[in-house]
């Protein structure tokens, strides 16, 4: 069974430059329920990281505001972001089957990128 989950995403707000998010989550082997765990993951954090981006723009001016300056922003957000994806997997996971799944994230913005990564 394969239990490989990933999603591309873009997105932008107010004329700025086009966000593009790359998540890949692989249900870990052996374990009960590792593609449910992996869809999870990802559905959860592009949930939550999309909330969290659109959240920057409506705490500031949004027409002046551009994450293109604010790297630390995006990479706070997609801390957050994580931490959050792994409560949704847990808290929807059977507490009587051992599950799990690794998450790794590619932001791309303007001319950086922030990555992270959970799991191997």
């Amino acid at each position: 069974m394969n239990e490989d989950k990933c999603l591309f995403l873009e997105y932008s707000f107010m004329n700025d430059e086009k966000l593009c998010e790359m998540i890949v989550a692989d249900g870990m082997g052996g374990l009960a329920d590792g593609e449910k765990a992996s869809h999870l993951a990802v559905k959860g954090f592009a949930k939550i990281m999309y909330q969290k981006i659109l959240d920057l723009y409506l705490e500031n001016d949004m027409e002046n505001f551009s994450l293109t300056y604010y790297a630390d922003k995006v990479e706070t957000a997609m801390k957050e972001a994580m931490i959050e994806a792994n409560q949704m997997v847990c808290e929807n996971s059977d507490p009587f089957v051992e599950t799990g799944t690794t998450l790794s994230v590619v932001v791309v913005l303007g001319h950086y990128a922030v990555i992270a990564n959970i799991g191997d």
